[in-house]
């Protein structure tokens, strides 16, 4: 059974990875570090809310598009980007842009059997300990994604255990909500106001010396992602609402999709020419559209089936039918 919450909280944290995409073209801003300040902690916590551990599923859902959508975007980065066919350099080590994503979540679901039965609190702290230390290590950044998958694993955690936490109950407390929401103002009002928090902060693939910040300031990001994320559990319906809802399930193949249209853009150019609030507006009616054009159930099913390992086990399964 579809949980509608869940399904509206990933619709709008897939429009705000696709809308953050698009503001590099425009401005990265205080709009920029807001939504960087949540959208890829709640959407790591939104995959450890479902995580259940599948080795069948890691391969199909994960292995294979990261392998497919890694050759496509290093070929349409050398052909069609840079134009110069000779660049194409066919690697799985270190992700393309968007793509350690995919790498990190095939880390996390190695590791949900451990989480499932080891101490949840235990495992937490153990969690942002790593998040905290893995900054001082400049070694550890874009390969493998490893500075994104300790610097993102508390809230995988979370997600895995949020259940077992009862933490839905919190939104039955008035001062909770209260409290919540005073911290997400003044998360908005500290980013937009000042200077000290740089988007390189905000990347988690930095070490501290290179993104120019401390554990201190990594720790309060920590606690930032996760006021956002309650949050969010608790002023997003849980009620079915169209086109939203149904959108919320295919949020995977918008997210492999939409990078071929940001980076075509950004090679285009001419298209945000206006004022900043105009190219903002611009930004995001541009992102809305490539949310819905490629998260209808006509194409999100179209995708899964050739975009994950689900079409390749249809033919096989029909292969073996046929004999």
């Amino acid at each position: 059974m579809r949980n509608n919450r869940m399904d509206n909280i990933k619709f709008f944290l897939i429009f705000c990875v696709v809308f953050g995409h698009m503001l590099e073209l425009v401005d990265t801003g205080v709009w920029y570090k807001i939504i960087y300040s949540f959208h890829m902690p709640a959407f790591i916590f939104v995959s450890g809310y479902f995580a259940q551990f599948n080795r069948k599923k890691i391969i199909s859902v994960l292995v294979y598009p990261y392998i497919l959508f890694q050759c496509l975007y290093l070929l349409f980065d050398a052909v069609l980007i840079k134009q110069n066919l000779a660049l194409l350099k066919i690697q799985f080590t270190t992700p393309y842009w968007l793509l350690w994503y995919l790498v990190a979540m095939i880390f996390y679901y190695t590791l949900i059997s451990y989480i499932v039965n080891g101490n949840f609190r235990i495992l937490f702290g153990a969690a942002v300990f790593l998040s905290l230390i893995a900054g001082m290590d400049a070694s550890i950044g874009y390969y493998l994604s490893l500075s994104r998958f300790f610097t993102f694993l508390p809230y995988f955690i979370l997600g895995v255990g949020w259940k077992s936490l009862r933490a839905d109950q919190l939104r039955k407390s008035s001062v909770f909500k209260i409290v919540n929401v005073l911290l997400v103002l003044i998360t908005c009002y500290v980013l937009g106001r000042y200077h000290f928090i740089s988007n390189l902060m905000l990347y988690g693939s930095l070490s501290y010396a290179r993104g120019h910040y401390n554990f201190i300031i990594k720790g309060i990001l920590l606690l930032c992602g996760i006021n956002w994320i309650f949050f969010f559990m608790w002023i997003i319906p849980s009620k079915s609402i169209p086109l939203i809802t149904s959108v919320g399930k295919n949020t995977l193949i918008i997210f492999l999709l939409h990078g071929f249209i940001v980076k075509s853009l950004e090679h285009i150019g001419g298209i945000f020419v206006y004022s900043k609030a105009v190219n903002i507006c611009l930004a995001a009616l541009i992102s809305l559209v490539i949310v819905f054009l490629f998260g209808n159930d006509f194409i999100g099913s179209l995708g899964k089936m050739v975009f994950t390992g689900k079409g390749i086990e249809k033919i096989a399964g029909y292969c073996r039918h046929q004999r």
